[in-house]
């Protein structure tokens, strides 16, 4: 007997995400760094489970340099969804002391891997002084240099401060 046909939209929604889960699972037991990134937003957002995405981004952005999972994991870590006892396995991070630390550390693996909106947050970061000393003249080099990768965030972000300065 053939399989029963989903029959409403929420069915058919379930049905598209479980499949999803599956394609990024098997992806990611390959060593795929960008279906374990993919696995790790199916946590995050459609499960709604962020201790097990924060382990794929974490695992991912360690052992691959995964851009974008380290930019997630950083994001979780700034808005202290995480907390300051959620174990990385990258040693570095395990000696910052809070969040926020730990937020700048990730945004900055996740910027010199090319992520240019990690650069934005982790130059605003540094403009501010937000889990390190504020340092000006690195924060507007990474922000030119976003902007010139065409991030309008890091262009608006730039140009306010050349404006007020």
């Amino acid at each position: 007997m053939p399989a029963e046909i989903p029959k409403t939209n929420e069915e058919l929604r379930d049905n598209y995400f479980n499949e999803k889960k599956v394609e990024f699972e098997t992806g990611c037991d390959q060593g795929n760094a960008s279906a374990c990134f993919s696995l790790g937003e199916w946590y995050q957002l459609i499960a709604k489970n962020v201790p097990e995405a924060s382990k794929l981004y974490d695992k991912t952005c360690y052992k691959s340099n995964h851009a974008n999972s380290c930019f997630n994991l950083a994001t979780l870590y700034f808005g202290g969804k995480l907390g300051s006892s959620g174990a990385s396995l990258d040693p570095k991070a395990n000696k910052l002391e809070d969040d926020k630390a730990r937020a700048l550390y990730f945004h900055e693996k996740a910027c010199k891997n090319g992520n240019s909106q990690a650069c934005t947050v982790f130059a605003t970061l540094k403009l501010h002084g937000i889990g390190c000393k504020p340092d000006f003249k690195s924060s507007a080099a990474l922000l030119e240099n976003s902007c010139g990768e065409n991030d309008a965030g890091a262009c608006l972000k730039i140009g306010s401060i050349f404006a007020t300065e």
